[in-house]
């Protein structure tokens, strides 16, 4: 399930085509909400396709000038940019606050550790750009779908690439669910939903709009949005359409769900093609989703992807430290597992100590082996170098025969080559002759031709001469 955090320092980061990246925070005064624009920065070059912010608050964009730019949001910094791909960024994610993914048009995924910013690894095998990365919540696994009508998992552990899944169609998106036990594949006018424990489709899900954004509210819940200014919210059990939503705009080109102040309510922010940045609150009631519009802004710009950043969420993560009998009863049993792996650990260094000794006997063996294993060798390679120059003598023998047999076949091929060179320059004096004659024709009609022009243009010029003196005489 999602966290409950506050919002009331909630901010909105906006990509634009107009290479401009806009902040808007929402703000909550006297039961108002309002969103007011908090940062511009026009730093990229080319239109922003991508944007992503890490728990700490550093925000990448991607854009199409082969470049990422880092900020961070709430010392309002430019951190720098991470040069590697030969093409547009597409998708950026964070892993919680330790690695940055990126994948660009040149079919490649980048893999950066926040802090150093160093590309520990580039994951390669997709043959054209890649649409969509997503990594699981637990870190260890990756999909990526890409214009070759291909879907790759990833073992982000070792860096390999798992099994590879073909498409009928290319898919524009890839997202794991919450939990992590299903994942979505989002195509154009329908979506499939995998099951992560046999690679298989559960359901699918077809629309009649054209789908650009996707986005879980819930678990169990996947909301769709796209051209008409639709949000479609689907529960993924049965397949089933649950709740739509119209945002009164021409196409909704960027969703993000945000918790809200209670666990019975969740945000929903859209960002469309026509400017409007809009938040609505849902909540749940008996199976029945209810949405709210709490504000909106036009931002007089074309949005193409946004986040979402609440400086609260990253609060949990520097909490002071508790005892045990300071926390709540849920995590007890998060406790108790913790100090039976000390326990454990503390066992191991006893045993290891204990066992010190017959590990350097166990050393010493290893290296007699090895060196009368090398000895062994050493008798191996003679006999197989001797074996080795045998081989060179035979093959040089049949080098020779085959060279005096070629030197025999030329010297009888070569009183017909010496007729075929002769016929052959021949035709080509021929050739020449002809082309020369085309040429001088072509000369000779083009000359004409300009003859004809210039004297058209010197009747005109005296044609026109001559009514400009009439109308002088009739002034």
């Amino acid at each position: 399930m999602f966290k409950s955090f506050n919002f009331s320092e909630m901010e909105i980061i906006v990509g634009t085509v107009e290479e401009l990246l806009l902040g808007y925070k929402l703000i909550h005064e006297n039961g108002i909400y309002s969103l007011d624009l908090s940062f511009t920065n026009h730093s990229h070059i080319g239109s922003i396709k991508s944007v992503a912010v890490s728990e700490t608050g550093v925000l990448a964009s991607g854009s199409s000038d082969e470049c990422v730019r880092l900020f961070h949001l709430q010392k309002r910094v430019e951190l720098g940019s991470l040069f590697y791909h030969k093409g547009s960024i597409n998708c950026l994610q964070f892993f919680q606050s330790s690695h940055l993914f990126s994948g660009s048009d040149d079919a490649k995924i980048g893999i950066w550790q926040t802090g150093s910013w160093e590309r520990l690894k580039s994951l390669t095998g997709h043959k054209e750009s890649v649409n969509c990365f997503s990594v699981h919540p637990t870190g260890k696994l990756g999909l990526s779908v890409s214009k070759d009508r291909t879907l790759f998992t990833w073992d982000l552990i070792h860096g390999r690439r798992g099994f590879v899944i073909n498409l009928k169609q290319i898919a524009d998106a890839v997202i794991w669910s919450p939990d992590g036990s299903l994942f979505v594949v989002v195509f154009a006018n329908s979506v499939d939903i995998y099951s992560t424990e046999t690679a298989k489709i559960v359901h699918q899900i077809a629309t009649n709009m054209k789908i650009s954004t996707a986005a879980f509210i819930l678990p169990n819940i996947l909301a769709v949005a796209g051209f008409g200014g639709f949000v479609k919210m689907f529960d993924l059990q049965s397949g089933n359409l649950k709740s739509e939503l119209q945002t009164n705009t021409n196409r909704v080109k960027s969703i993000v769900v945000v918790p809200g102040l209670e666990n019975s309510k969740v945000l929903l922010v859209t960002a469309s093609s026509d400017g409007f940045i809009k938040v609505f609150e849902l909540s749940f009631e008996n199976d029945v989703i209810i949405h709210n519009l709490l504000t909106q802004v036009q931002s007089d710009f074309r949005p193409v992807c946004c986040t979402v950043f609440v400086p609260n969420s990253s609060a949990a993560a520097a909490a002071p430290e508790m005892s045990v009998s300071e926390l709540p009863c849920a995590s007890l049993s998060l406790a108790s597992e913790l100090s039976a792996v000390t326990e454990d650990a503390k066992a191991k260094v006893k045993t290891t100590q204990s066992t010190e000794p017959e590990k350097k006997k166990k050393k010493k063996r290893k290296i007699k082996s090895l060196k009368e294993s090398e000895k062994l060798h050493s008798e191996d390679d003679k006999c197989s170098e001797i074996s080795k120059q045998k081989k060179l003598i035979k093959l040089k023998k049949k080098i020779k025969l085959e060279r005096a047999e070629n030197r025999k076949h030329l010297q009888r091929n070569s009183t017909d080559e010496n007729k075929f060179k002769v016929q052959e320059k021949l035709k080509k004096s021929e050739r020449k002759e002809k082309l020369e004659k085309i040429k001088r024709k072509s000369a000779a009609f083009n000359e004409s031709r300009n003859s004809k022009k210039k004297f058209k243009r010197k009747q005109d010029q005296s044609k026109a001469s001559k009514k400009e003196r009439k109308m002088k005489q009739l002034q």
